[in-house]
């Protein structure tokens, strides 16, 4: 079954990648929770 997913995207600075890594890690743990629960990687 196929199922629609809606992905947001924005670009960051250089900056804001090395203040916030913290988000770029929970963002890669969802797309493995989306995987665990069937979804299309």
């Amino acid at each position: 079954m196929a199922r629609p997913v809606r992905v947001y995207i924005r670009q960051s600075t250089l900056m804001q990648v090395h203040e916030h890594r913290e988000s770029t890690e929970r963002q890669y743990a969802l797309v493995e929770l989306a995987k665990k629960l069937g979804w299309d990687a």
